[in-house]
This record gives C-alpha cells, sequence and structure tokens, in this order.
C-alpha cells in the first residue's frame, strides 16, 4: 500500500511538471504575441503619428504660403504706388534738366 501511494505521489509530481513545463511554454507563446501585437500597433501609430505630423505640416505650410501670398501682393502695390509716383514726376525733372541745360549751356 505505502508503495502505491509512493506511486501515486510520483505520478501526480510528474503531472505537475509537465504542467508547469506546458504552463511556461503557454507564458512563453502569449509573451511572444503581446510583444508581436505591440510591435504591429507601434508600428501603425507611427504610420498614423506621421501621416498626422504630414497633414499638420501641409496646412502649416499653405497658411504661411498664404500669408507671404498677401504680403506680397501688397508690397506689389507699394512699388506700383510707387512707381506710379515716381511718373508723375518724370514729365516735371525732363523740364527742370531741360530748363537747366538750356539756360546754363554747355557748362
Amino acid at each position: 500500500m505505502s508503495l502505491e501511494i509512493l506511486q501515486s505521489i510520483e505520478q501526480m509530481e510528474a503531472k505537475a511538471e509537465d504542467i508547469r513545463i506546458k504552463a511556461g511554454a503557454q507564458a512563453r507563446d502569449m509573451i511572444k504575441a503581446v510583444e508581436t501585437a505591440v510591435s504591429v500597433r507601434e508600428r501603425d501609430e507611427a504610420v498614423t503619428l506621421r501621416a498626422l505630423y504630414q497633414s499638420l505640416l501641409d496646412d502649416r505650410r499653405k497658411q504661411v504660403e498664404k500669408k507671404l501670398e498677401s504680403v506680397h501682393e501688397k508690397k506689389d502695390q507699394e512699388r506700383a504706388a510707387m512707381i506710379s509716383k515716381a511718373e508723375s514726376f518724370l514729365d516735371k525733372a525732363a523740364n527742370v534738366i531741360f530748363e537747366r541745360v538750356v539756360n546754363n549751356g554747355n557748362r
């Protein structure tokens, strides 16, 4: 009877060891699966963040280009006004130069 009990205990210990080994293998498999899932998720999030960053960058670039266009238009208008003002003095300047040449001769 005590031999049967010892054999029963040994069988139970063997089963327990087998269960422990299987549990360890399952735990390692679960960890690998989770690590793989996390890696995939990180890559997906990185792609999403890059797309968001690019979108924000494009939006900001458009805003800056629009503002620069507005500044260029304003500067073009200012230049046109200055040219127009200068052109209005052109006839007067030509007359003044002509009169000086005529009045002062070839000095």
